[in-house]
């Protein structure tokens, strides 16, 4: 698993692999409670133009592949998914990381994680995970570099 502090750059390759030229950037957050919800709203827009549109949604994973469907099928819309993951969602939340990396291989799938084993860290890399968290603080240099990337897409087609 990369963890943020220690991986930015990977992060950054990740993102700028992916085709960002967007209009709309959508966060779709699955978790129990809503500290990872209030991060978003914080600081999902730093750095963002006027001109795109931020989309915030929560939902549980039963919902989660339906609200990915009706939003990673337009053509100039960016999803993010965040997962709160702890050891007793761990499984079940395992099962639809995979499905929505094998349906919406373009859709950058992040984690909030607490108190998970190292051993299971690694396997939500391998499911699909781009980037682990273990603060609602280490968000703001996620969604920086995200945001970033989209203007640099927009200017540099």
């Amino acid at each position: 698993m990369r963890l943020l502090n220690e991986h930015e750059t990977y992060m950054k390759e990740i993102v700028t692999s992916l085709s960002l030229k967007s209009r709309e950037v959508v966060w779709i957050v699955c978790e129990s409670g809503n500290r990872w919800q209030n991060a978003v709203r914080h600081f999902g827009t730093e750095g963002l133009e006027d001109s795109v549109d931020f989309l915030n949604f929560s939902c549980d994973s039963i919902d989660m592949l339906k609200q990915v469907q009706n939003h990673a099928g337009k053509k100039h819309a960016t999803v993010i998914v965040l997962w709160e993951i702890t050891p007793k969602t761990i499984a079940a939340k395992c099962r639809v990381i995979a499905e929505c990396r094998l349906r919406y291989p373009s859709v950058i799938q992040i984690s909030g994680i607490a108190r998970i084993p190292n051993r299971y860290q690694a396997m939500l890399s391998e499911l699909g995970i781009t980037v682990a968290l273990k603060r609602p603080e280490s968000l703001q240099r996620v969604a920086r570099i995200i945001n970033q990337v989209l203007q640099a897409s927009k200017i540099h087609p």
